[in-house]
């Protein structure tokens, strides 16, 4: 899993070519905060599996300043987070 960090303008261009399409789940998510309460642990906990490789993140960032715009952890990678800690739990 990974950490793909890109400008705003790539990643509006990247979404709209994906609408509809399988990479579309790739390119968006949630928020650390929603995923945090979805899966029953805290936001420091989500970032810690992001660093980890555990859960892959999208970051967006402003063309010119490089200030955050987005930091979001895709559907996918937060469902493939859940059957691993399951397995985790069950084995």
């Amino acid at each position: 899993m990974a950490i793909r960090k890109m400008k705003m303008r790539a990643w509006q261009k990247a979404t709209a070519a994906a609408l509809d399409k399988p990479s579309w789940g790739k390119l968006n998510g949630t928020s650390p905060g929603t995923v945090a309460a979805e899966l029953g642990i805290s936001r420091q906990a989500v970032h810690q599996a992001v660093h980890r490789g555990d859960l892959d993140a999208v970051i967006v960032v402003d063309d010119g300043s490089e200030e955050l715009r987005l930091f979001m952890i895709p559907q996918d990678s937060i469902e493939a987070f859940r059957v691993k800690r399951e397995t985790r739990r069950a084995g």
